[in-house]
């Protein structure tokens, strides 16, 4: 019975089924598979189990053994962390509500935009000094004469920073001293030393804009 179970699982696969779907199959108890025709996949027939809420209370908790775990990550094709992610117990694993740790310092700032006065992609770069107090995350450069000056002011989450960006450009550049603004989002690194996301701005033709983020930890 369990080579019959284990077959019909790698069908899943075959088939696209998404690894998330096992966040809900190993709530589950499952009884034999039946397929109407041959090829076709039909899902089990499934009986749900008390919650892990409901098991202490009644003192039936019974934990999936870590090599259970394991086994079923390889034949999903996925981590241990992405069948368990969403259950209470290990959400510490979900690195986008881990603690975003120190980021204070100096950082270099990258982003991309493209120019449809110059019809190319093009790249900003600034190099930044963060600070960061309590959930709070603003910085800005400092600009050297005829540099323009970016300024965001971030508010941190676990790994996610969200917030606003402004940039007046340089007076001397090719936007001639004018004021840009909008909102970004980054997701903070493991180790706190690099940040990647996206910003979303206005344009001069009265178009949003938007496109890549990244900041790269330099020096305390």
């Amino acid at each position: 019975m369990r080579t019959l179970v284990i077959a019909e699982e790698a069908r899943f696969i075959r088939a696209g089924i998404p690894c998330v779907a096992v966040q809900f199959l190993r709530r589950t108890e499952h009884r034999p598979f039946a397929s109407a025709l041959p090829g076709q996949i039909h899902f089990p027939v499934l009986r749900s189990q008390p919650s892990l809420g409901s098991a202490r209370a009644t003192g039936q908790e019974n934990r999936t053994p870590p090599g259970v775990l394991a086994r079923l990550a390889e034949l999903y094709q996925c981590s241990v962390a992405d069948l368990v992610i969403d259950l209470a117990d290990y959400s510490n694993l979900d690195t986008a509500r881990a603690t975003s740790g120190d980021l204070n310092g100096l950082w270099l700032s990258r982003y991309s935009y493209f120019s449809t006065g110059r019809d190319a992609s093009l790249q900003g770069e600034h190099t930044i000094r963060l600070h960061h107090t309590g959930s709070r995350l603003h910085g800005t450069n400092d600009p050297a004469d005829g540099e323009s000056r970016l300024t965001l002011d971030l508010s941190v989450s676990g790994a996610i920073a969200t917030g606003t960006w402004k940039e007046r450009t340089a007076p001397t550049g090719y936007y001639r001293g004018a004021v840009y603004h909008g909102t970004i989002q980054l997701v903070v690194s493991p180790h706190a030393r690099g940040m990647n996301g996206r910003w979303l701005g206005f344009g001069k033709n009265f178009i949003v804009n938007s496109g890549d983020w990244h900041l790269e930890w330099l020096e305390a």
